[in-house]
Formats: structure tokens, C-alpha cells, sequence
């Protein structure tokens, strides 16, 4: 296999994971923290900061997961030391981005950036864990040996 193409799947899969949560995240925000904090619900608009964050935050943490690591040596993964990775990387991506974007929020009350901060690290890590190409491709590899040993045991009837 290409180095650079197993790269480019673990780039494209982290950028579509950290987009997905962060459009359920924002949409989050504006059904249960916004619509607390007003009294009344408020409708989701997809308007420039909605798109902004959409392209500038999975590319932050494309860096951030650069920076620690998880595109170095693709061959040699352990699915425990990826896993451990993407959470030490999802809670520090997620402390700073309470600090630089959450932080200056207009809230009911503290509990608001706690229930922020705690759905954001969990669709971060989660969605990540499931978008992993190491997921994928080791599912495959068992989905392939089981049709293997389907087959031999055909094959000997």
C-alpha cells in the first residue's frame, strides 16, 4: 500500500469526523444552550460563522492531531495507542477551543459550558474513533477472513 494514500485517508476521515461533530455540535448550541438562554427555540441558521467553523476547526484539528503524532508511521498503528491518542488529543483540542470560542458564550449558567464542553469531547472523540480508517480496515480484514473460512469450508464438503 502507498504511504501517502493511507495518509490522505486518515487526513480526509479525521477532516469529515471533525466537521460532522462540529455541525452537531453548533446545531446543539443553538437547540438546547441558545434556546435556554433566550427563553424561546431558535431555528438553525447555516449563516458565515457556521460555515467558517465548518472548514477552519477540522483543519485545526488535522494540525493538532499532526502535532501529536497520529499521522506518523500509519503501518505500524495500535488500535489502543490510537485510541489513547485521540482522547489526550480531543481533550486538549477541546480545552482550547472552550478557552478561544466557547468561553465568551452568553450563558443561563455555568452548567451550560459544562454540558458544552462534555457533548463536544464526546462527539469529537467518538466520531473520530468511528471515522478511523484503521476502524474500517480492520473490519475488512475480518470480513475477509470470515469469507475465507466460509469458503474453505465449502471447499472441503
Amino acid at each position: 500500500m502507498n504511504r501517502r494514500k493511507e495518509i490522505a485517508k486518515y487526513l480526509l476521515s479525521d477532516y469529515l469526523a471533525s466537521a460532522v461533530t462540529w455541525a452537531l455540535f453548533w446545531t446543539f448550541r443553538k437547540f438546547y444552550i441558545e434556546s435556554q438562554k433566550f427563553g424561546i427555540s431558535v431555528p438553525f441558521q447555516a449563516n458565515g460563522k457556521f460555515y467558517a467553523g465548518l472548514f477552519i476547526i477540522p483543519l485545526c484539528w488535522i494540525f493538532l492531531y499532526a502535532m501529536w503524532g497520529l499521522y506518523a508511521n500509519v503501518y505500524r498503528k495500535s488500535r489502543i495507542t490510537e485510541i489513547k491518542q485521540l482522547f489526550l488529543a480531543s481533550t486538549v483540542g477541546v480545552v482550547v477551543i472552550f478557552f478561544t470560542l466557547l468561553l465568551n458564550d452568553t450563558i443561563v449558567s455555568y452548567r451550560s459550558y459544562y454540558i458544552s464542553v462534555s457533548v463536544l469531547f464526546s462527539l469529537q472523540f467518538f466520531i473520530s474513533v468511528f471515522f478511523s480508517p484503521y476502524h474500517h480496515n480492520r473490519y475488512k480484514q475480518k470480513t475477509a477472513q470470515q469469507k475465507d473460512r466460509v469458503q474453505h469450508h465449502i471447499n472441503w464438503e
